[in-house]
């Protein structure tokens, strides 16, 4: 990830914090902060996935029906919650992937329910893509922010999404 004044890496694991280390000009790692998933027993949740918007302003972080946003300047547990399954379908699962778009305030998360879900830098859910055979392990945004590819395990293809048009697949590769 970059942004927020020079390289960094996001790490996490199982009933781990999510820690942010700073890569200095003279080279190494260096912890800068960790951010804490709270659940609501106010136990550590582990992420399943992180990624940084492109501005390295906040870290999204997917657990199980759910995407923690927290602002890069606050370590710590305070973060926003986008609950990603609702009443209307949503994604349901572990939200296995993330992505943020390079150009536009939205962000992409994949789950194992074989969805990528499209929402608002806020959490608003703009769309569900369906075609994934196997539960998502991708996602990534094109340069201009058009085109989301996503791929995922036990399928033997990446699909390419039109984002002006979504839900129609621009096309895959096997």
């Amino acid at each position: 990830a970059g942004g927020g004044g020079g390289d960094c890496i996001l790490t996490t694991g199982r009933y781990q914090p999510v820690h942010l280390y700073r890569v200095p000009d003279t080279g190494g790692l260096q912890l800068e902060d960790t951010y804490k998933c709270i659940n609501h027993l106010d136990e550590l949740a582990h992420a399943h996935s992180v990624t940084m918007d492109a501005r390295g302003e906040a870290i999204y972080c997917g657990l199980k029906s759910e995407v923690r946003v927290f602002d890069v300047r606050r370590p710590g547990r305070e973060s926003d919650s986008h609950v990603t399954r609702d009443t209307g379908g949503g994604q349901q699962g572990i939200i296995s992937c993330l992505a943020t778009s390079p150009t536009i305030p939205v962000y992409a998360a994949g789950s194992y329910d074989r969805t990528v879900g499209l929402y608002t830098s806020q959490g608003e859910r703009l769309c569900v893509l369906r075609g994934q055979q196997g539960g998502l392990t991708q996602l990534t945004f094109s340069e201009d922010g058009g085109k989301l590819l996503a791929g995922g395990r036990k399928d033997n293809e990446i699909i390419c999404w039109d984002l002006r048009r979504p839900g129609e697949v621009l096309w895959t590769v096997h």
